[in-house]
């Protein structure tokens, strides 16, 4: 996809009330099975969350069950100026035009794209996986279940941090080898993942997109599982 495709696949999903991982259902509806989605608010009054990209997810769409999320308000140009100053670097022209004309954070990947503040600032360090090099890096998004996605505004990689256990000296942050083009618009299909480490022999190395959907599918499962419930068939999309 290019910048275009992607912004204007998120600007219809913002515009839609659906550009977050897990979208709120009609209290009262669909409420059997699979306990884990499920919200109590206010209390005694229960209402699933969908997860974008399952059946599930699909049949609440044609349904008519889904409530849309509110509506969005633009991050304040001087905002972003103030930031790029203070960074000495410019965002990326597609993060900037997201943060300016669709919102200032709460879409996209896991929790939503961070929302702006004064009070940011971003990390300077010259770590890195594999090497050692600068890194001028700004917070993204966290992940439900932990772990976070930033990107180098040095060189517009994206960089994963991983929420899964890895042995003592494993840097759990990692350049996953995407830009934000690439990163948001596997997102729009349903194809983005909590970035992973896999052990390739003696190495570790950054999870593939399958290794990223198998890991987050177990975690899932495990996560249904405390509750007492699976869902064999929540993935079949997936």
């Amino acid at each position: 996809m290019t910048d275009d495709e992607v912004f204007d696949g998120i600007r219809r999903l913002v515009e839609a009330g659906l550009y977050r991982d897990r979208i709120p259902g009609r209290h009262g509806i669909d409420l059997d099975g699979d306990e884990h989605d499920l919200e109590e608010w206010p209390p005694g009054s229960f209402r699933r969350l969908y997860r974008r990209g399952t059946e599930r997810f699909a049949t609440a769409l044609a349904n008519g069950w889904l409530v849309p999320l509110p509506p969005l308000e633009p991050a304040p140009p001087e905002l972003l100026d103030e930031l790029e100053e203070r960074a000495r670097r410019r965002f990326p022209p597609l993060l900037r035009r997201l943060y300016l004309e669709v919102g200032n954070g709460g879409f996209g990947p896991g929790h939503g794209l961070i929302r702006l503040t004064s009070a940011q600032n971003v990390s300077r360090d010259r770590s890195s996986f594999g090497g050692d090099r600068p890194r001028i890096g700004r917070v993204l998004c966290y992940w439900e279940g932990g772990g976070a996605t930033e990107i180098d505004l040095l060189g517009g990689q994206i960089w994963g941090t991983t929420a899964y256990r890895v042995p003592t000296g494993v840097p759990p942050s990692f350049p996953q080898g995407l830009t934000l083009t690439a990163w948001l618009a596997r997102w729009l299909d349903g194809r983005l993942f909590p970035p992973v480490l896999t052990k390739d022999g003696d190495r570790w190395r950054p999870g593939s997109e399958a290794e990223e959907r198998a890991a987050w599918r177990e975690r899932q499962e495990e996560w249904r599982d405390q509750a007492g419930f699976v869902d064999e068939d929540e993935y079949e999309s997936t």
